[in-house]
C-alpha cells in the first residue's frame, strides 16, 4: 500500500514538499542518459547525511552532528497525517488547519455523511451534478495546493494555462488541469483523467501551485466561473493593448497627417492663386520708353477711360499699355479692383495682364 507521495517536481522542489527548500541540501532533476534523476546536493558537504525508509514506510533524512556524535532527523515524511497517501479519499482535500481535516472539493460531496462524521474520509465525494461535456462545465480554482496522484494524466511542457483549459474541455473524461512548473509564472500543461487522489494544501508557505477542477457550471457562482478565464484574458490583455494602441496610434497618426496634408495643400493651392496674380509692376520710365513716351503713331486703339498704346519690352515681347485718363474719374482703389479683377479672369482665349503702373495720378495696366 502506499503510505507517502512526493509529488512531481515544479521547477524548484517536489509539489507535495515545499519544505524541502532548506540549509541543508539543494534539491535538483538531471536529465542524463534518458533518465531523469533527482539529485540532493548539500550544501556541507564535510557533514554525513543519510536517508532511511522504516518498515513503517516512513523515510527520514538525518545529519550527523559530530559535536554530539549522534544523527538528528530532518525531514520525516509523511511529516502531519495530511501527508497520509489519499488521507481524504477521492475529489477530497486534506486541510492540516481544521479540526475535521478533510473536505470536499466544491461540487462534491462526502459519499458517506456517517461515515465523516467518525472521520472515516476514505470513500471521499462524488459528484453532486453530472458534468455536461458540451460546454456546460466550468471550473474551481484550488490554490496552494499539493496536486493529486498523477494515476491517469497526459503531459505538454510548453503550452500555456488557457490552451490547458480548452485542451482539458475538448476531452469530457478531463477532471482538472494545471501548469506543472511554478516559475516564471506558471507554464506547461497538466491534465487529470479520472479520480483526483491525495490532495492537500499547504498553510502558511508560499505555494504557488494552483489546480482548475471541472465541474458543472451550475455548481459555481459567475464569479468563480470566470476566475481563471480572467487571469488568462489578463495575460492576453497587455497584447490586446498594445494592439489597440497601435490600431489607434495608426489612426492618429494617420488623421494628422491627413490635416497636415490637407492644410498644405490648401496652403500651397493659395500660394500658387497669389503666385497667379501676382502681377509684375512696372516703372514709370519703363511704361514710357515702352510707348515711345506714349507716341501717337504706337496708338492702337481708345476707350472710355484713355487711348491703348502698343509697346516693346523687348526685342520679343509686345504690350499693350491702356493710359487711364486723368479725367475717368477713376481712384487709386478702383484701380487695384479693375486690376485683381482682370487677373483672376484669365482665360486663354483672353489677353493676359502682365502688370501695371502707378506713377503720381498715372495709372497704366500692362497686357
Amino acid at each position: 500500500m502506499k503510505r507517502f507521495r512526493s509529488g512531481e517536481w515544479n521547477g524548484i522542489h517536489f509539489s507535495g514538499v515545499p519544505h524541502f527548500s532548506n540549509s541543508i541540501f539543494k534539491p535538483e532533476m538531471v536529465f542524463k542518459g534518458g533518465r531523469l534523476i533527482s539529485v540532493w546536493e548539500p550544501y556541507d558537504s564535510s557533514s554525513l547525511k543519510r536517508v532511511t525508509l522504516d518498515k513503517s514506510g516512513i523515510i527520514c533524512l538525518y545529519i550527523m552532528n559530530a559535536r554530539k556524535d549522534k544523527w538528528n532527523p530532518v525531514y520525516p515524511n509523511p511529516r502531519d497525517p495530511c501527508d497520509e497517501y489519499s488521507q481524504c479519499g477521492p475529489y477530497g482535500i486534506c486541510r492540516i488547519d481544521r479540526a475535521i481535516k478533510c473536505e470536499c472539493f466544491k461540487g462534491f460531496a462526502p459519499k458517506s455523511q456517517q461515515d465523516w462524521d467518525i472521520q472515516d474520509w476514505s470513500d471521499g465525494c462524488p459528484r453532486t451534478r453530472p458534468l455536461n461535456c458540451e460546454g456546460g462545465d466550468g471550473f474551481v480554482k484550488v490554490s496552494g495546493v499539493k496536486h493529486p496522484d498523477m494515476l491517469q494524466f497526459w503531459f505538454n511542457s510548453s503550452m500555456s494555462l488557457s490552451e490547458c483549459r480548452a485542451e482539458c474541455l475538448r476531452n469530457c473524461n478531463c477532471t482538472a488541469y494545471a501548469n506543472p512548473y511554478i516559475t516564471n509564472g506558471g507554464s506547461g500543461c497538466l491534465i487529470w483523467f479520472g479520480d483526483l487522489i491525495d490532495t492537500r494544501d499547504f498553510i502558511g508557505m508560499d505555494n504557488k501551485q494552483n489546480i482548475y477542477v471541472r465541474v458543472s457550471n451550475s455548481e459555481i457562482s459567475e464569479a468563480e466561473l470566470s476566475t481563471d478565464l480572467e487571469k488568462e484574458k489578463g495575460k492576453k490583455r497587455p497584447l490586446k493593448l498594445i494592439l489597440i494602441s497601435m490600431v489607434s496610434g495608426v489612426l492618429v497618426s494617420g488623421f494628422i497627417n491627413g490635416a497636415i496634408f490637407l492644410m498644405t495643400r490648401r496652403r500651397r493651392r493659395a500660394q500658387k492663386k497669389n503666385e497667379d496674380l501676382e502681377l509684375s509692376v512696372f516703372k514709370w520710365t519703363t511704361i514710357v520708353a515702352a510707348t515711345n513716351n506714349f507716341s501717337k503713331e504706337n496708338v492702337i486703339g481708345e476707350g472710355g477711360f484713355g487711348p491703348v498704346y502698343r509697346g516693346n519690352l523687348s526685342a520679343d515681347e509686345e504690350i499693350a499699355v491702356k493710359r487711364m485718363s486723368r479725367t475717368s474719374g477713376q481712384g487709386l482703389e478702383e484701380f487695384k479692383t479693375e486690376v485683381i479683377l482682370i487677373a483672376k479672369l484669365q482665360h486663354r482665349n483672353l489677353i493676359r495682364l502682365l502688370g501695371c503702373c502707378i506713377e503720381g495720378e498715372e495709372r497704366v495696366p500692362a497686357e
